[in-house]
């Protein structure tokens, strides 16, 4: 009697711990079951979103460490027109500093005109002169400018320690390209200055050309360039050409002044001026000239003399002498 309920007992015990095991894997089955079936309608749950690398920008709306999202183009079969731009070629007529250029190399670029926010606009370039790319690097190369083919004219103030570019400016109506830098930038501090030849300058006096029958003289742009600065004292080259470019103008207004009175009015007029330690303009005077007109070199030193400079370092004198060479194109 014992061997007959000792067997029953032991089939009991198997059939109560078949029951709980089929349980348990019955429960398993259907959580793994409604995982799948919400991971088919739910792409947020049971799977992970790729990110982007902490530091990096991967598309339009990615942000530090967030999802990665398609970068925007044009629609599919659509024709994306290229943005205006002006084609520059230039001829290298001076530079200073440790520039691996010198005069007569070329300088071979576009200007682009770009759309910004609230429907206005800016310029870039990427100036390339010789084999060397001096302004306009990834992500610069922008400035303010009038764009109107063949005319771009525009400036960006600031060197290198200031916004990561060199200074620039163009003006293919007068035929004039600047650039210039400080210490802090790939080659130093430097200067350059190059005629641009195409487009051709002055278009305006071309235009007065054809309007008034081809008289030439009556059409004549007048045109004041600056040549190679001489500076003794602890201001930079490239500050004291930044604040003298400020004022081109009053220079320009001196020489147009006397044009009326003197067509032929030409030459190079050599200024020399003091800079006081508090970065005032002690005194100017004209060193040298080829421009006979007393008239013109009385307007331009006191033009000088109302100029204002940064303050030199350790408050001591700077003597600039700046070469300003005039005449007019057609």
């Amino acid at each position: 009697m014992s061997d007959t309920t000792g067997g029953k007992s032991g089939t009991l015990m198997w059939v109560f711990g078949g029951c709980i095991g089929l349980f348990f894997f019955g429960g398993c089955v259907l959580s793994f079951g409604i995982n799948i079936f919400s991971g088919l309608f739910d792409p947020g749950v049971g799977y992970a979103v790729p990110t982007a690398p902490v530091g990096t920008t991967t598309g339009q709306g990615a942000a530090r460490g967030g999802p990665i999202l398609p970068r925007l183009g044009p629609a599919p079969g659509s024709r994306q027109e290229p943005p205006p731009s002006i084609q520059i070629s230039a001829r290298i007529v001076e530079t200073t500093g440790t520039l691996p250029l010198s005069e007569g190399d070329r300088c071979e670029f576009s200007v682009v005109r770009r759309e910004r926010a609230g429907g206005d606009f800016w310029c870039r370039a990427q100036v390339m002169c010789g084999e060397q790319l001096l302004y306009g690097a990834a992500n610069t190369g922008y400035f303010d400018c009038v764009f109107e083919p063949p005319i771009v004219r525009g400036e960006d103030t600031g060197s290198t320690a200031v916004n990561t570019d060199p200074e620039f400016a163009i003006d293919t109506g007068t035929g004039v390209l600047t650039l210039a830098d400080d210490s802090s930038g790939a080659f130093g501090e430097f200067t350059l200055r190059a005629e641009i030849e195409s487009p051709a300058p002055s278009r305006e006096g071309v235009e007065g050309n054809q309007e008034n029958g081809g008289d030439d003289d009556a059409n004549r742009v007048p045109q004041v360039r600056t040549g190679q600065l001489s500076v003794q004292g602890a201001l930079s080259h490239v500050v004291v050409r930044r604040v003298v470019r400020r004022h081109h103008s009053e220079v320009s207004r001196c020489y147009e002044a006397q044009l009326d009175a003197n067509p032929e009015l030409a030459g190079r007029v050599n200024v020399r001026f003091t800079i006081s330690g508090t970065g005032t303009v002690e005194s100017a005077s004209v060193q040298d000239s080829t421009a006979e007109n007393d008239a013109l070199h009385t307007c331009i030193t006191s033009a000088v003399q109302r100029w204002t400079f940064p303050a030199p370092d350790g408050g001591a004198q700077v003597v600039v002498t700046y070469p300003f060479i005039l005449r007019t194109v057609s």
